[in-house]
């Protein structure tokens, strides 16, 4: 990997890490294919904050 792939890279982890905490406050139909899948997503997500295993600081994989 050079420089260039280098900071583009870390540049794309470090947006990734700050819209990771981003929870967006919109109205969403659920009967609509598209923002159903933003429900199941955030639902998701509140499972596993309660469960425990939401990391705030998730890795891209190379």
């Amino acid at each position: 990997m050079n420089a260039r792939q280098s900071a583009q890279k870390t540049r794309s982890v470090n947006t990734f890490s700050v819209l990771s905490n981003w929870v967006p406050d919109i109205y969403v139909h659920p009967t609509d294919h598209i923002c159903s899948e933003f429900i199941g997503y955030f639902q998701h997500r509140e499972r596993m904050k309660k469960l425990g295993v939401w990391r705030q600081n998730i890795q891209l994989g190379v």
